[in-house]
C-alpha cells in the first residue's frame, strides 16, 4: 500500500513538472518550412513530410 501511494505521488510530481522543463527547440529541420506558425497549435500531423523524417533520424524511408 506505501509503495503504491509512494509510486502514485512520484508520477503526480513527475506529470506536473514535465511540462515545466520542457524546451522549446522550434521545428524540425525536416519540417515543411512553408508551413505557418499558428498560436496555440500543439501538433500538425503531416503525412507527406514523413519520409523526411526518417532519414533525419537516421531510418530507411
Amino acid at each position: 500500500m506505501l509503495r503504491r501511494l509512494a509510486l502514485l505521488l512520484l508520477l503526480g510530481v513527475l506529470s506536473f513538472t514535465a511540462p515545466l522543463r520542457a524546451e522549446d527547440k522550434g521545428a524540425e529541420k525536416w519540417a515543411d518550412s512553408a508551413l505557418p506558425v499558428t498560436d496555440g497549435l500543439e501538433l500538425w500531423l503531416d503525412a507527406g513530410r514523413l519520409n523526411a523524417a526518417r532519414k533525419a533520424h537516421g531510418e530507411k524511408e
